[in-house]
């Protein structure tokens, strides 16, 4: 499920409080203005996992990029996380290695350096 808010204070201030309302969910965003809600576990670092034993992978051949809130444990679920120059700071700071900014091409710069190397 979605919402999305025009007061970004009010976004905030929602981020904090329904996670101790609703601890059974999780809350992230993807884009201003937005909260993501999901149940617990299922997140993209699951479906990651999941994805990985259906390959016959181990998940240290893994690598994914993201930029946003909801993308945080999947960055720390796989072998390689690539935050986005533009991904918010906390995604930022758990990242294994910051590539470039989306609008110039970063997904294919961290392909181009990890994959086709």
């Amino acid at each position: 499920m979605q919402m999305f808010f025009k007061d970004q204070v009010e976004r905030e201030r929602q981020l904090e409080l329904l996670p101790k309302r609703f601890p059974e969910l999780v809350f992230s965003s993807s884009i201003p203005g937005n909260i993501e809600v999901t149940i617990l576990g299922g997140t993209k670092g699951n479906a990651l996992s999941q994805l990985c034993r259906h390959l016959g992978l181990e998940i240290s051949q893994s690598m994914a990029l993201g930029d946003g809130s909801n993308d945080r444990d999947m960055i720390r679920t796989a072998g390689l996380g690539v935050a986005m120059e533009n991904a918010e700071p906390g995604l930022l700071s758990i990242a294994d290695y910051v590539t470039g900014h989306c609008n110039d091409a970063g997904f294919a710069q961290a392909i181009e350096k990890f994959v086709l190397c």
